[in-house]
């Protein structure tokens, strides 16, 4: 047994801390979502940033408008003037969207807040674009359209960059963009099957399909360079995390026969959410994979998640006993562990005070 009275103060705030990151939050509250005022249907929401925000796009009554939405509130994306229509597919730390509109001619990537938006940049022999993917710096990530062949981008409001083709593939598509300006996406390969690979900022490279799985699509990347997705190996789809070195499949939670993510599922502390055949689910290399509906109160069956912020915050799809489907987010609730790390707090406070009064 270790002996707390004989360690040194900085050792007993370690021991607190690790008890801590070994018993994280298992259990989570529920805030509905909702688009705004006039909106009669909510197509998808996609990501969620630690301020609780929330991209979407829905039927404003009149065409299709992007929006931003919290458990308090939520404000349309004004679209761009002489654009019908914009589709949003995330958002970042500061609240911008990204996503993309139709002008009556082509669709533009854009990038918009709930008080404008702005085209991405098109760079001269570039048809259409659409923006998938977007950093804390703005920067975003999607695909253009030049000729009849399509490839991957990365680009702001003032400029614009094509992600290179891997050789033999004949197209590609960015889909999620870290704070590096690393690109996860997907494309097809010289067997003519989709395949995830990782933009490091000069070259593409593929990412290793595993065994007996035939295709994968890309749909988020992490600080790290850690790329999650789905698999498919001509059954069932799988979920994975992969770099260019190689790819880790991603155990199917109780009960499900297939599972999926979609943008923005993969947080930097490298937490991953999705759907499945049997709900929504969470994994971490700590938990394994567990399903949203067991960690939630009473009533609630969590369909599917779409997105985890770096905080935690998870954006998901869900029924409350029978009800219809709604958006909500999942919260952490404090759990022991996290009143146990407030007491190490006001231990050592406590332990600094009596070292000042009563000094040796």
């Amino acid at each position: 047994m270790v002996n707390r009275r004989a360690l040194p103060r900085c050792v007993l705030l370690v021991l607190l801390s690790t008890a801590t990151t070994a018993f994280a939050s298992t259990s989570y509250s529920v805030g509905v979502l909702s688009a705004p005022a006039g909106f009669s249907v909510v197509y998808d929401m996609t990501g969620i940033n630690n301020a609780g925000q929330v991209g979407g796009y829905g039927y404003n009554g009149t065409t299709e408008q992007a929006f931003v939405s919290t458990t308090s509130g939520s404000a349309a994306v004004p679209l761009i003037p002489g654009w019908t229509n914009a589709v949003e597919f995330g958002i970042n730390a500061s609240g911008q969207v990204v996503g993309y509109g139709y002008n009556g001619t082509n669709d533009f990537a854009f990038i918009g807040t709930t008080s404008s938006s702005t085209a991405i940049f098109m760079t001269a022999g570039w048809a259409s674009t659409t923006g998938n993917g977007i950093n804390a710096s703005g920067e975003v990530t999607g695909t253009r359209q030049v000729g009849s062949a399509y490839s991957g981008f990365v680009g702001t409001t003032s400029s614009a960059t094509a992600i290179p083709v891997i050789a033999g593939w004949t197209s590609m598509g960015g889909y999620g963009i870290n704070a590096s300006g690393e690109v996860a996406g997907q494309g097809l390969n010289t067997l003519g099957n989709a395949q995830a690979f990782i933009y490091n900022g000069s070259t593409s490279s593929a990412i290793p399909l595993l065994p007996l799985f035939t295709s994968s699509f890309a749909e988020a990347i992490n600080a790290s360079g850690e790329v999650a997705g789905y698999t498919y190996n001509g059954t069932i789809d799988e979920a994975f995390i992969g770099t260019a070195s190689g790819s880790t499949a991603i155990p199917l939670p109780a009960g499900a026969t297939s599972a999926f993510i979609s943008g923005q599922s993969l947080n930097d502390s490298g937490v991953l959410v999705g759907g499945s055949s049997a709900g929504g689910w969470i994994w971490s290399s700590l938990d394994g994979t567990v399903l949203l509906s067991t960690l939630v109160p009473a009533g609630w069956d969590i369909e599917g998640a779409n997105s985890i912020s770096n905080n935690g915050l998870i954006l998901a799809y869900a029924s409350y006993n029978g009800g219809p489907g709604e958006y909500v987010e999942l919260a952490p609730t404090p759990e022991p562990a996290t009143d146990l790390l407030a007491g190490a707090g006001l231990i050592a406070a406590a332990f600094a005070r009596r070292r000042k009064t009563n000094p040796r």
